[in-house]
């Protein structure tokens, strides 16, 4: 039975933990963002681009405010937080208004498994252990360092499990909070939809069909359909611009399988320097290829950047407590949970089992998913590993309530925290706080805000390859653009066209520029000084023509190679003169005259 005091007790206690984690992003909270660092400038732009458009009235599914002069269709990838992040931003702006959302998230998500964990077990003590592993669990984190604000906005799940229990029960506002559920999981994202919705509640509702059944079952499956009718209309209408334009879109179509041993390994963040030690052994999760020691930059990228394929470690802690809850008799009925967490761990493997990053050919039963022809553009696989963390942490409470029950408060209180430390440690919280990028208003982009000239920027360094892939260090270029207003010739949207690419494919200078390969290529010819006249003058004029007025050089961005770095530097100064500004920071500003 949830009671209300309990769950206040608990949503205070995840306020306490998230403010004492993310101090650093609560006291600058209008210029650190959270995930910043990858796509958590998708949303700040995003945020900034659909007050506007509400602002002034104007079409907000296509811009040239990106991908300039050519502009990119606009996508609406999370239409509930697009709707909260544009009526935060009214009174904060678009840094702190994501920046509440992300913090949001992780308190909503404790809160939603604390009030499903109190349905199972009415035991204040044993929620809060659940909704703690929940809100900082490994595929949260994941989530919110990526940047992913639609994929860590996970709290629907709980509360749509929650409804359907007590829609069942015949409790009083079930079928509303069945409704608000279903409508979340839908609009927070397509893929919560997808694993919540169309995945998860199949598989519990099928497994708890004995545990569901009594005089209300009739009148439930009625609700739960009128509740599904509903919102299945109003998602359609929400999703109606990417099914629109879904076959037009490139970018973002590969598959993200967990393996066996990301279940075993640590996350990528872990402070300890033994444990990443040991992780350089696992080769569970990195892609071999990726591996050059001629590029150790890259090579830390690439260790840094796998948290995608790392969303199924679930540590020591978690497995121990429920071997001591199964020990006590309380999992006993609990088959509907066990069975979520197991559908969810073996969908996570993607189509084929892979025992560390190479696949092998057993197929699996996402496989047969993988044949509907809509799931190959969506990165699915191990983001299933969310449904195991439901049913997991439900189990985690029940199991803590049966070990503690009989116990003393202030001894169950020393065993909760020690657990509760156990499991911090193992998810490497200490570092969360550190996770998050700077959008602060330096010389180069005050002088890019201040110049009463219109133009747009080319941000730089960035590699387009020969398909058309823009590198994703590109999203930070859409982080810090509502500092300056300007127009971006890269900006990686939530999904980009072949035509938005154009002017970067097919204008002297700007091709060099955004190709690693060709700018090296020019290079390692010893190109002569009347070759590299000819390519800045015909550079000068395709970009004056364009309406480029400026291009900023981030020296220090680790994403892309040093030498590539250097290079681009190189020609800049060859084709447009000095720099017009320079900051600390290794921030280069250059001038189209």
């Amino acid at each position: 039975m949830i009671n209300a005091r309990r769950l206040l007790a608990c949503a205070a206690g995840y306020l306490l933990c998230v403010a004492v984690l993310h101090g650093s992003v609560l006291a600058h909270l209008g210029t650190r963002v959270l995930g910043g660092a990858f796509v958590g400038g998708i949303f700040v732009w995003e945020t900034s681009w659909f007050s506007h458009c509400l602002r002034a009235s104007v079409n907000p599914f296509f811009t040239r405010q990106l991908m300039y002069p050519m502009g990119v269709p606009v996508v609406v990838e999370s239409p509930w937080n697009a709707l909260l992040g544009v009526l935060l931003s009214f009174w904060t702006g678009p840094y702190r208004a994501v920046n509440v959302l992300f913090l949001g998230n992780y308190v909503l998500s404790g809160v939603a498994m604390a009030a499903l964990a109190l349905e199972l077990t009415d035991d204040g003590a044993a929620s809060f252990v659940a909704g703690f592993f929940f809100m900082f669990c490994q595929y949260a984190l994941a989530e919110h360092i990526l940047g992913h604000l639609h994929e860590s906005t996970i709290y629907p799940l709980p509360l749509l499990f929650l409804g359907v229990l007590r829609l069942f029960k015949g409790r009083r506002g079930s079928w509303v909070l069945v409704t608000a559920g279903l409508a979340l999981t839908c609009l927070s994202s397509a893929y919560l939809m997808l694993e919540g919705v169309l995945i998860g509640l199949p598989v519990f509702l099928f497994l708890a069909r004995r545990e569901l059944a009594g005089p209300r079952w009739g009148v439930a499956w009625r609700q739960m359909a009128a509740s599904a009718a509903a919102v299945a209309a109003l998602t359609a209408f929400a999703y109606l611009p990417v099914w629109l334009r879904r076959r037009d879109f490139v970018g973002g179509d590969g598959f993200f399988s967990l393996s066996v041993l990301s279940f075993f390994d640590f996350p990528a963040w872990h402070p300890s320097p033994w444990i990443q030690a040991l992780r350089l052994h696992t080769a569970g999760l990195v892609n071999p290829a990726a591996i050059d020691p001629a590029r150790p930059d890259r090579t830390d990228f690439a260790f840094r950047s796998q948290p995608e394929n790392l969303l199924g470690f679930f540590g020591l802690t978690l497995p121990a407590l429920l071997a001591v809850g199964w020990k006590r008799g309380a999992l006993r009925r609990r088959g509907p949970w066990l069975g979520l967490a197991a559908a969810g761990a073996v969908l996570a493997l993607g189509p084929r089992l892979q025992w560390a990053y190479a696949g092998g050919r057993l197929p699996l039963p996402y496989a047969l998913l993988e044949l509907a022809g809509p799931l190959r553009a969506f990165r699915a696989p191990a983001r299933m590993i969310v449904l195991s963390w439901v049913g997991l942490c439900a189990l985690a409470g029940c199991s803590f309530a049966a070990w503690t029950r009989d116990w003393k408060p202030g001894t169950r209180a020393a065993c909760a925290a020690a657990v509760l430390l156990s499991f911090s440690w193992e998810m490497g919280l200490s570092v969360l706080g550190r996770q998050c990028a700077a959008a602060e208003p330096s010389g180069v982009f005050a002088r890019l805000r201040q110049d009463p000239a219109p133009g747009a920027v080319l941000e730089l360094p960035v590699s387009i390859s020969g398909s058309g892939e823009v590198s994703v260090n590109s999203e930070a270029f859409m982080l810090r653009e509502p500092l300056y207003g300007r127009p971006l010739v890269v900006g990686r949207p939530v999904r980009y066209t072949d035509d938005s690419l154009d002017f970067c494919m097919t204008k002297p200078l700007a091709f060099e520029l955004t190709h690693p390969p060709a700018l090296e290529a020019l290079y390692a010819a010893k190109p002569s000084p009347a070759r590299l006249r000819a390519l800045a003058r015909a550079g000068r004029a395709a970009f004056a023509k364009a309406g480029v007025r400026f291009v900023l050089l981030h020296t220090r961005d680790g994403f892309i190679s040093a030498l590539d770095r250097r290079l681009d530097s190189e020609l800049l100064r060859a084709s447009l003169g000095a720099p017009v500004e320079a900051d600390p920071d290794g921030s280069l500003l250059f001038e189209v005259r």
